[in-house]
């Protein structure tokens, strides 16, 4: 058990239609689906890409969470060109962009003049501007490898606001931004900063990497992540930003900072050996949740609700059910039902941003006492319909039981690595 719970000060976040939290807790309680067709002239095509392969012109024209690129910081569309005199990958604006406002959120704009150590915890795993960059220009100078190595964001937070900390970018596939809130857990817990912004980001500037998505026929057909339905084909990729100030709660309580909410324990593992690589196990999520709890110090009664992690797969959402079901079927009588559902219903799946969507939810969900719906559910596979005993999948915004509102988060990575957090109101 964690020896204290870590309190989340500060937030700042930009996701499809939502720039901050406000915003984006507004969104999923009025069930707005934020899915869009960008508009053609926004991608930025890489040099050995055919824009009339049937592929890239079905990439092109899907649906997916994507931002508004007014939603970006100014100038950072003309930063992205060669020709411009400077190339930033956008994902490190929004970062930058995200964390100040974290940092503000929290009244803390001061903390490099008050010698704090504050270490900077990135999860990001898209280098879609990095392959198109050195497509373009392969004799690039070492500007543009800053400008678009993913190492860069965490590390241009700290040089841009002047942070000491550790400052590290985390490739766990789509748990980064989940992990790196884990990893920024324990640095505080070890004493070893005094405040961590911690996030994901997932800006996605081309149809380069879609093209190993649709080959693996992970994408939908039908334009929709539809979590956990019997119609689900697949997910659509999103886009977004999520970055979170933390502070032991502790030392919040005796500065007496705001408190959106505290991450109580989480935990990280790996599947392990499985059928491939990318395939899931029941095992490995279900003892995962448990050290997430145990490390939490909280027991499945008191769980009320689950941010999954499910994307519109058939196997991935009926593997997670099934582990849910069997770390919930624990649950004693009169425990009530565990209301299960997803946010990449809203805004597609974000990828390395993905575990900070859910988490802003899970802390959402807790403070303000209400589940938002679950979209694009027609009713559930056959094959899970065993989980519905112990899990309920909200189709309306329904308030949350009497008493202290415990969420669990889970994101599980395309290459095995997972991750779950618990988190609660102060």
């Amino acid at each position: 058990m964690w020896p204290e719970p870590i309190a989340v000060v500060g937030i700042g976040c930009r996701f499809p239609r939502a720039r901050g939290v406000e915003q984006f807790w507004k969104l999923l309680l009025d069930g707005v689906d934020a899915a869009s067709v960008r508009p053609r002239g926004e991608w930025l095509l890489p040099s050995y890409i055919d824009p009339e392969h049937e592929h890239i012109r079905w990439i092109m024209d899907c649906p997916g969470g994507f931002m508004d690129r007014a939603d970006l910081p100014d100038n950072v569309v003309a930063d992205m060109l060669p020709d411009a005199g400077s190339v930033l990958d956008p994902q490190q604006a929004v970062f930058v962009q995200c964390a100040t406002e974290a940092l503000a959120d929290a009244g803390l704009q001061d903390l490099p003049a008050r010698g704090a150590v504050v270490g900077v915890y990135t999860g990001a795993t898209n280098i879609d501007y990095h392959r198109w960059l050195y497509s373009r220009a392969p004799n690039i100078c070492i500007g543009g490898y800053v400008g678009s190595a993913i190492s860069a964001i965490s590390n241009r937070v700290s040089n841009q606001l002047d942070l000491r900390g550790p400052s590290l970018t985390i490739d766990s596939a789509c748990t980064s931004g989940l992990a790196a809130v884990h990893l920024a857990c324990q640095s505080l817990l070890l004493n070893e900063t005094d405040y961590c912004l911690a996030g994901g980001v997932n800006i996605i500037v081309n149809p380069d990497s879609s093209l190993t998505f649709v080959a693996s026929g992970m994408l939908s057909q039908s334009g929709r992540c539809r979590v956990f339905s019997d119609d689900a084909d697949g997910y659509i990729r999103g886009e977004g930003c999520g970055v979170v100030l933390l502070q032991k709660l502790s030392t919040a309580r005796a500065e007496g900072r705001q408190v959106h909410g505290l991450i109580l324990g989480s935990a990280l593992n790996h599947t392990g050996e499985s059928a491939g690589i990318s395939m899931p196990r029941a095992s490995a999520q279900v003892g995962l949740i448990r050290r997430a709890q145990a490390a939490a110090g909280v027991t499945p009664e008191q769980v009320h609700y689950v941010e999954a992690h499910a994307v519109g797969t058939p196997l991935g959402d009926m593997t997670e059910l099934a582990s849910l079901e069997q770390v919930f079927s624990e649950r004693g009588n009169g425990s009530g039902k565990v209301a299960v559902g997803s946010v990449k219903t809203n805004f597609g799946h974000s990828e390395a941003a993905s575990g900070l969507a859910g988490l802003l939810k899970g802390l959402c969900i807790a403070r303000y006492r209400r589940i938002p719906p679950n979209l694009h559910f027609h009713g559930m596979n056959p094959r899970s319909r065993k989980c519905e005993r112990v899990l309920h999948i909200p189709l309306e915004t329904m308030d949350a039981p009497a008493g202290r509102v415990v969420a669990g988060i889970s994101t599980f990575g395309a290459t095995g690595s997972n991750g779950h957090m618990v988190v609660a109101a102060e």
